[in-house]
């Protein structure tokens, strides 16, 4: 099985909300966010090209490799999302949440860490894959 088959990559309807933590706020601020990033990205990329430091010939097996770290990130991705929603849409599913889960330990402030964990997790893993990617097209 690759990476993309049975995981978050096979399309469905709802994949994009799974992905975004808030949907209904894309728009305006990422673009204005982007235009302030993508300056400093193509900076790097252009100081790292003009020291020869750019890789252009890739081998299969070394990029069927960075299909596991993207998986993860997809996957825990989509988990926090889900986290996060508990917490967003009522409090009624939020309150049939925790009866649902009392029973197996979990309260409230053991769910709102768990959600803090995956959150700074995504945060890591976010901040990792891009450094691998980043080492990935880079000549040694």
């Amino acid at each position: 099985m690759t990476a993309r088959e049975g995981s978050v990559f096979e399309p469905d309807s709802n994949s994009w909300e799974q992905r975004v933590a808030n949907p209904e706020a894309l728009g305006n601020a990422e673009k204005r966010l982007w235009t302030r990033i993508e300056p400093v990205l193509n900076s790097v990329l252009d100081e790292i090209r003009a020291n020869g430091k750019i890789e252009t010939v890739y081998v299969r097996a070394e990029m069927d490799r960075l299909g596991g770290p993207i998986a993860t990130l997809e996957e825990t991705g989509v988990t926090h999302n889900t986290l996060l929603h508990l917490f967003d849409e009522s409090q009624e599913k939020w309150s049939r949440f925790l009866q649902a889960t009392e029973q197996f330990g979990f309260k409230e402030a053991n769910v709102i860490r768990m959600y803090m964990t995956m959150a700074t997790a995504v945060t890591l893993l976010s901040t990792e894959l891009f450094k691998l990617l980043l080492l990935f097209h880079m000549k040694m």
